[in-house]
């Protein structure tokens, strides 16, 4: 393969990164339900596992044709750093939703244990 289709590789893998993120952020600001959210992180998680490998393989293929290591007046360095942006805002976006619904949840155990504990009580003193 060609450093020029590796490259092309490369820009189609971070496009899917960028694609799969926003639609992580969008999932969350729509407030849908966490295993459709979490499915969606899992998903960004493997196309950014891939944008790595891929990434790897233009490096091998540009080790002796430098004139391909600036990508749109990004250095290896920067793009893949842009990449790993995309994919962390989306990331914090996810986590801050997780810890959200774990808030939720407990906050409904709370309260479900106070009105067993008042209905308890309620029986017990009518006996």
């Amino acid at each position: 393969m060609s450093v020029l289709e590796k490259k092309q590789d490369r820009t189609k893998a971070k496009t899917a990164v960028k694609l799969a993120a926003s639609r992580v952020i969008n999932a969350a600001s729509r407030e849908v339900d966490f295993e459709s959210l979490t499915n969606l992180m899992v998903e960004l998680e493997r196309f950014y596992d891939d944008f790595f490998i891929v990434k790897f393989e233009y490096l091998v293929a540009i080790e002796e044709n430098k004139e391909h290591s600036i990508v749109n007046g990004e250095d290896l360095g920067t793009y893949k750093e842009n990449v790993k942006k995309t994919f962390m805002e989306a990331q914090d976006v996810f986590l801050k939703r997780k810890n959200e619904d774990k808030s939720k949840s407990k906050a409904v155990e709370t309260v479900r244990v106070t009105l067993k504990l008042e209905v308890m009580s309620l029986v017990m003193s009518s006996k």
